[in-house]
């Protein structure tokens, strides 16, 4: 994380899921509290050597300069796979992220969505009330959720399918869903980069 993807962060709370200033920047100040090892510098020099969108290339910087291999976010437009290869970096949506994680390893996911879930309190959330809140932005991991704890899944909406890039992942991407990764990218960790949201 860099100062600009948090400050991006902040923003994107306020403006589109109607936070308010307050609790965003709290949100934004335990991020930095809980992560500070995420803090990163000295990418600065690579941003006019990058080729994606102009406004997303200070998170590329930070991907190269910090060894990242995955970034997931969901404005896939500033990343495309052009700008992203030569660096051996993809770009992935959280939906596709987290359903590959739910894959790979169900029990872990399902107890860190558990571990979530209890923290909600006022009010509280069942199982489907959750899957139901993270359905709005990442469905199919939400589906997955649900047959993992055997609820049916909802009916279609636009609004559930509309935002979800459906690509299928390139083949240095694929052990997202199930696949070994390539060996260049062994020890490679996925970055997250929560500006997505704008």
């Amino acid at each position: 994380m860099v100062g600009d993807a948090l400050g991006e962060t902040a923003r994107a709370l306020v403006t589109k899921l109607g936070i308010p200033v307050d609790k965003a920047h709290a949100r934004v100040a335990a991020m930095r509290r809980a992560f500070p090892e995420a803090m990163v510098s000295g990418h600065e020099a690579l941003i006019p050597t990058l080729t994606n969108h102009p406004k997303d290339r200070h998170v590329l910087a930070v991907a190269v300069h910090t060894r990242c291999e995955t970034i997931v976010t969901a404005d896939l437009a500033g990343f495309r796979d052009s700008a992203l290869i030569p660096h051996h970096v993809t770009a992935v949506h959280p939906d596709l992220f987290l359903l590959g994680l739910a894959n790979d390893d169900p029990d872990a996911v399902w107890t860190a969505v558990e571990r979530k879930r209890r923290l909600y309190r006022h009010p509280p959330l069942d199982v489907g009330m959750l899957c139901d809140r993270l359905g709005t932005t990442v469905p199919r991991f939400a589906s997955r959720l649900r047959n993992l704890t055997k609820l049916p899944d909802p009916p279609l909406s636009s609004s559930v399918t509309g935002p979800v890039d459906r690509r299928s992942p390139p083949p240095h991407q694929r052990r997202l869903v199930g696949h070994p990764r390539p060996d260049h990218l062994a020890r490679r960790p996925a970055c997250r980069i929560d500006s997505s949201t704008h």
